[in-house]
């Protein structure tokens, strides 16, 4: 790789992203809230392919009255910093083939409605949750949302190229969509 391909970049530098502690409990950990996605437009213009850490800067805080990093679910920030910066579409990449129903098949196409239903039936469950919810988020301003399996070969480029196998959420207003459905 040259040193344009892959930066490392630390959110917390140029506060990229900002949250709050999701719950007291649980320590430093916390929900993304604010995404600074100018800093994210100058690399990508200057050629640069961020790889970004899934922490926060703590908004709650100031410098000696508590943590100033929040520990954040890569899900849960890749879905917001998809939402902020508009992206065409948030590929999640893990290790199943999709989202399955309640029978183990692979699902290919979910609605937001349908996709939150599964969550609510338990049927997805565990680390699916945060893939979930976070590509209903990116959706808010994304075209699509795809949950893929990364331990195939070449699966990010078949994903480019084809959207064949997997599990893509979907906006609820495609053609021919209604609530009486």
């Amino acid at each position: 790789f040259d040193e344009k391909t892959i930066q490392l970049w630390n959110p917390v530098d140029g506060a990229l992203l900002q949250g709050k502690i999701k719950n007291l409990d649980l320590g430093y950990v916390g929900n993304p809230v604010k995404v600074n996605n100018e800093l994210l437009v100058i690399l990508l213009q200057a050629g640069y392919m961020p790889v970004i850490s899934p922490i926060s800067l703590n908004m709650d805080q100031k410098p000696g009255q508590g943590p100033l990093i929040l520990n954040t679910n890569a899900d849960t920030a890749a879905g917001e910093i998809a939402a902020s910066m508009g992206a065409r579409k948030l590929v999640f990449l893990t290790d199943i083939a999709g989202i399955m129903d309640a029978s183990g098949q692979v699902i290919a196409e979910l609605s937001v409605q349908e996709a939150e239903a599964l969550t609510a039936s338990g049927t997805a469950s565990g680390g699916m949750i945060p893939k979930i919810r976070a590509g209903i988020r990116a959706l808010e301003n994304c075209q699509s949302t795809r949950i893929i399996d990364g331990r195939q070969p070449h699966a990010l480029l078949n994903e480019i190229d084809k959207s064949e196998g997997g599990t893509s959420i979907i906006k609820d207003y495609r053609e021919g969509f209604t609530d009486a459905k």
